[in-house]
């Protein structure tokens, strides 16, 4: 789908005749927003709950894991579009004792045509916390769609989202 929408713009673009003008994929709050108003979805979202941020899977939709994830999101042709957010969230285990995975798992994904990884390293719990008392975890930094923001100054509605999030 991604890949027909790209196609589409260039198309366009050419029809009307402006010579560079690529699709960007990039979702800073507005997958929280319109997901409000959205009826479900066939991915197993519920209506009302926020759409997938920007080119991940709708937060606790992708159910085969990891590879599964990095697999989908290097289909994408990237000489049709101008960037696309791949938000991953993983723990901090993934960075310290599980690290030789890690570095596997990046090393396949980008070798394989990947371009872009936003990686977020937190824990459930400290998202958690960070939501009960936020004035103890003033640098909590997370990615958004196509930044980074402390996490306690974000919306609550934009903290469930990124605290539902696949963990990896």
């Amino acid at each position: 789908m991604s890949n027909h929408v790209c196609k589409a713009a260039i198309a366009a673009a050419a029809k009307a005749g402006i010579r560079h003008y690529l699709v960007v994929n990039i979702s800073n709050l507005s997958n929280v927003v319109f997901g409000k108003t959205t009826a479900a979805s066939a991915d197993g979202r519920k209506a009302g709950y926020p759409l997938a941020n920007g080119n991940t899977p709708t937060a606790g939709m992708d159910k085969q894991g990891v590879t599964a994830f990095l697999n989908s999101i290097i289909k994408l042709d990237p000489a049709v579009h101008a960037g696309f957010v791949h938000n991953m969230k993983f723990s901090r285990q993934m960075f310290t004792t599980e690290r030789p995975k890690l570095e596997a798992l990046l090393d396949a994904y980008f070798k394989s045509g990947g371009t872009q990884a936003m990686i977020t390293v937190v824990d459930r719990g400290d998202l958690e916390k960070a939501m009960e008392e936020p004035e103890k975890y003033s640098n909590l930094i997370v990615r958004v769609g196509g930044f980074s923001a402390r996490f306690v100054e974000l919306s609550w509605d934009l903290q469930k989202d990124i605290l539902n999030r696949t963990l990896y």
